[in-house]
This record gives C-alpha cells, structure tokens and sequence, in this order.
C-alpha cells in the first residue's frame, strides 16, 4: 500500500468511527486497529467500492 492510500485509509476509518485522526493512528500502532479494516476502506472508499484518490464523482 503506497503512503497516499495509507493515508486516505486511516482517514476514513477515523470518520467512520467518529475518532480524532491521532486517535486512529493510535489505535493502528497499539494493534487495536487490524490491517484488514484499513484495506478495507481502501477497497469501500467513500463513494462505494473501488475508489481511488484521483476519482471524481459525478
């Protein structure tokens, strides 16, 4: 996973769970945070399956 989508991941997953952006990158370290949930807004995004960062929504 590239660092962009690193990131764009821990975003989403601190939105979805309505964590400071601190806060999820916390719980990534301690483990409390599994690598599957992060792909996983990787492969979700935020408008639906396969999203990319350069995608534009219609």
């Amino acid at each position: 996973m590239r660092a962009d989508q690193a990131f764009v991941a821990l975003r989403q997953y601190a939105q979805r769970r309505r964590l400071a952006l601190d806060r999820a990158a916390g719980m990534v370290i301690e483990g409390a945070a599994a690598d599957a949930e992060l792909r996983r807004e990787i492969d979700e995004g935020p408008e639906g399956p396969a999203w990319s960062p350069g995608h534009q929504g219609v």
